[in-house]
């Protein structure tokens, strides 16, 4: 495998946080993309109601959209 544009460790777990919190009522794909300067990882899924972004990247509880599929992961 080539060089990864991030830790391996971080890109397994936004990976799967995409398709743990995807919500699968809406029929697109995740999406990877891969820029020279950047990784992005793109999904359909919301933030819980009345949470930030802030609160996203500080310390909180996990609040998954699909807890089965969670549940499998953990």
């Amino acid at each position: 495998m080539g060089t990864l544009p991030v830790p391996e460790a971080a890109l397994r777990e936004a990976v799967l946080n995409a398709v743990i919190h995807k919500d699968y009522s809406i029929y697109t794909t995740i999406q990877i993309s891969v820029y020279d300067d950047k990784l992005m990882i793109w999904n359909p899924g919301e933030l819980p109601h009345q949470w930030t972004l802030g609160k996203l990247k500080g310390k909180h509880e996990s609040r998954p959209f699909n807890p089965d599929i969670a549940k499998r992961f953990f």
